[in-house]
């Protein structure tokens, strides 16, 4: 899809305006691109490209002063063309915000402006089957499910302001209570903590029949035989295990990261077990066919670097084992970290400016 989007976008045979605005998209998305591409690597740093993406991000839409109203013009980028982009800069700079030893590269005062993408994109990236609308809320407003985040764009907004705080944090600022108690109280208020498509656990019984009337695809939940403790059939609702997931690798880091908790303290512990509860799906024999288990490496990567439980690292060593196979470069990198934390080899430091995408 981003081949086609930068070869329709640089055609000779264009029009001046559209090659115009085709090179500022083959730019941002060719820089995404490459972001994504070097992620993993420790060789070509990823960094400078995702830096460069949010600049041209920034820039791709300004505002306009017309008879005292301000209005924003576009005219740089195709509308749908920018807010995929958008989303697809928020995918990487809000894992690279929590998985990178050095964060993001956006600061407080991007973000403030980013924020507003979020609600200002909804509609675009519905067209585009991006954003899908959760079927149990009635009420308009920043609540869609966001594919290429793999979770709400309420929770997008939570989690990329407790990027901009550990950001702070990094840099040696001292935070107020009150500022890093918000993020707990976000997470694990009603409307984030129970927001869901098919089902808050992640998991559905036997009795589930999939309705294509709530609009979500079939292919969003699997079937499992062999994962249930009184072996009944379990479906797994792949949307709602990605949801869940990215909440509570904002509360782990929350308690690790802003207050310091160490991974003997029973709010840690806590958190730990909720989200093992989430991986039950891991005990299954067969080859998991969904690519979703791809969305959340750095949800199960802080489990296996904050668990005191044997089971818990078995269970963490098999997703990894199982997203390998599935080509994904970042898992034998951080396989091997937490080995080498698992033998107390590796304590805290990480060196290597590589993130969990």
């Amino acid at each position: 899809t981003c081949m086609s989007l930068l070869g329709q976008s640089l055609n000779d045979e264009a029009t001046p305006d559209k090659r115009q605005k085709g090179k500022m998209e083959g730019m941002i998305i060719t820089t995404l691109l490459l972001t994504s591409y070097n992620a993993s690597s420790n060789v070509v740093k990823w960094r400078p490209h995702l830096e460069t993406a949010g600049r041209l991000l920034m820039h791709s839409a300004y505002y306009q002063n017309n008879d005292n109203t301000d209005t924003i013009e576009f005219g740089k980028v195709e509308r749908e063309t920018l807010a995929f982009c958008r989303s697809w800069f928020f995918s990487i700079e809000i894992i690279a915000g929590m998985s990178s030893n050095w964060g993001g590269t956006m600061n407080d005062r991007d973000w403030k402006v980013m924020e507003l993408w979020i609600e200002e994109d909804s509609d675009f990236l519905r067209g585009m089957r991006i954003n899908w609308k959760n079927p149990n809320i009635d009420n308009e407003g920043v609540d869609d499910f966001n594919l290429m985040l793999g979770y709400s764009d309420k929770l997008a907004i939570v989690l990329g302001r407790l990027c901009c705080v550990l950001r702070r944090a990094r840099l040696g600022e001292k935070l107020k209570l009150s500022e890093i108690s918000w993020f707990l109280t976000q997470l694990e208020c009603k409307e984030i903590k129970e927001y869901y498509l098919l089902s808050h656990t992640g998991y559905l019984n036997k009795d589930f029949r999939h309705e294509p009337s709530l609009g979500i695809p079939a292919e969003a939940v699997e079937k499992f035989d062999d994962i249930d403790l009184n072996g009944d059939i379990v479906y797994v609702s792949w949307w709602d295990i990605c949801y869940q997931a990215h909440r509570m690798s904002g509360i782990i880091h929350t308690l690790t990261k802003l207050f310091m908790l160490d991974r003997n303290h029973f709010l840690v512990m806590n958190a730990i077990e909720e989200t093992v509860n989430l991986l039950k799906f891991l005990r299954t024999k067969k080859k998991i066919k969904s690519y979703a288990l791809m969305m959340f490496q750095f949800c199960v990567f802080l489990v296996g670097k904050w668990t005191t439980e044997i089971e818990h690292r078995s269970l963490v060593s098999k997703y990894f084992r199982d997203l390998h196979d599935f080509g994904t470069i970042a898992a034998r990198y951080s396989m091997k970290k937490l080995e080498r934390l698992w033998r107390n080899e590796d304590g805290d430091q990480e060196e290597e400016d590589i993130i969990n995408y």
